[in-house]
């Protein structure tokens, strides 16, 4: 629901094509502190990927920085994939992370 308010979707805890089109591409040079990014880090975090805080836990403006790149990277190479570190608007990880495949 976070990912969907963050967005602009119906928050209804079903992530599906309105979610999907709606998401944005985040990475440390696009949408790096788009309102996604915390629950995007509290994803990757609860899955054990990140490592690093939740900014947003500490009032600080949440920021895809190198913890996340590398938390992204990481978890599109276990989940077949690009592994490049971006979350690209309406791909595969996207769909992985909002359990969608």
């Amino acid at each position: 629901m976070d990912v969907q308010k963050a967005t602009g979707s119906n928050p209804d805890g079903y992530a599906g094509d309105e979610t999907l089109r709606n998401t944005v591409t985040i990475s440390r040079t696009k949408n790096s502190r788009h309102g996604a990014v915390t629950p995007l880090e509290r994803r990757l975090k609860a899955l054990g990927y990140y490592h690093g805080d939740i900014e947003a836990d500490h009032g600080r403006t949440p920021c895809f920085g190198p913890g996340m790149e590398s938390a992204a990277k990481t978890y599109q190479k276990e989940n077949d994939c690009i592994s490049d570190g971006e979350i690209t608007a309406r791909n595969k990880t996207w769909k992985s992370l909002l359990g969608m495949i």
